[in-house]
């Protein structure tokens, strides 16, 4: 496996190029640098000799974003493939030609204009029959499911780039590599976390996910009460019934809530805590004690704290400080 990769701008980056591979390892060497970029996919070419493209990859903290230009092309996620070892969404935006894509029952194509979501952890088609440009962000699962509930009921739709939050959102994830010469490491990481917010608000705001009444309210008090619980994560109180009585809900029907998604309250709080403090240790000065950061979040046991993050994201504090 030949490409280049380097230590500038944006985090980490890498590229790749068929153009000077021999044409009976073309397809082989691309096999190789989407599994890289990515996660494992079958691939299947219409013709593996003349086969031509390239990709760029960049690192942006715990994201990653890349541009990927290549002819005609068929790739799978199998179940064989679908392990724990790679949670994570792709959001594909093609520019010059549509994509199909199939997961968990559902079929769309998405032309440029648009752009599409898909769950690393359930078997997926993807293919583009024509030349294509696209660019791919790559989110850990657990980053997105931070902001958003359950965020696999939005694969497989198609969603508008063309206007609203949904421009806004794809218009932001190229700028991070349009102007990646002057931005330091501590801005990647919150950028970073916009891009994901801008993210979170598209699908939110589908109205192709929120097909039902009973759903859009659900909907809505879901994002009620994270927006409640965002906003006093400082709170050591923070309990449900508090969570509840701001949102005037019944502490009974919050539960409930929670419970769709996977997750109690506690665990949410704990997740929402765990993830900002995540990101403030990327982009806050690294004077900042990592005691002081914790204790703006609502956790009063430091020893606890360290404990609960290392469990969280398999390091601790001080290395989530430097892994970007």
């Amino acid at each position: 496996m030949t490409g280049t990769t380097s230590l500038r701008g944006i985090g980490m980056h890498s590229q790749y190029s068929t153009r000077e591979i021999a044409a009976q390892d073309k397809s082989r060497y691309w096999r190789a640098a989407v599994n890289d970029t990515y996660f494992d996919l079958k691939l299947t070419f219409e013709e593996t000799r003349t086969f031509d493209a390239t990709l760029d990859s960049w690192q942006i903290g715990r994201l990653s974003l890349s541009r990927l230009c290549s002819q005609a092309l068929r790739y799978q996620r199998l179940d064989h493939h679908c392990t724990s070892d790679n949670d994570s969404f792709l959001i594909t935006v093609p520019e010059l030609s549509e994509i199909h894509f199939e997961q968990m029952g559902r079929g769309t194509w998405c032309p440029p204009g648009g752009f599409i979501l898909e769950d690393s952890r359930e078997p997926f088609l993807f293919q583009h029959p024509k030349t294509n440009t696209m660019w791919v962000l790559k989110v850990p699962g657990d980053l997105l499911r931070s902001r958003l509930r359950n965020p696999r009921t939005y694969c497989a739709t198609l969603l508008d780039a063309r206007e609203g939050a949904g421009s806004l959102f794809v218009s932001y994830m190229k700028l991070l590599i349009q102007h990646h010469q002057n931005l330091p490491t501590t801005t990647q990481a919150l950028m970073g976390m916009h891009t994901v917010e801008l993210l979170a608000s598209t699908l939110e705001n589908n109205p192709k996910v929120l097909h039902s009444e009973n759903s859009a309210i659900r909907n809505a008090h879901l994002r009620q009460v994270e927006a409640c619980i965002r906003a006093h994560l400082g709170n050591p109180a923070l309990k449900p019934d508090l969570i509840a009585q701001s949102c005037n809900l019944s502490t009974r029907y919050l539960h409930m809530l929670c419970r769709e998604t996977g997750c109690s309250v506690s665990e949410w709080i704990r997740e929402l805590r765990l993830q900002e403090a995540f990101t403030q240790l990327q982009y806050r000065p690294s004077s900042t004690q990592i005691g002081t950061i914790a204790y703006q979040l609502g956790f009063t046991d430091q020893s606890k704290f360290c404990n609960q993050f290392k469990v969280r994201f398999g390091m601790t504090p001080s290395e989530a400080r430097h892994s970007s």
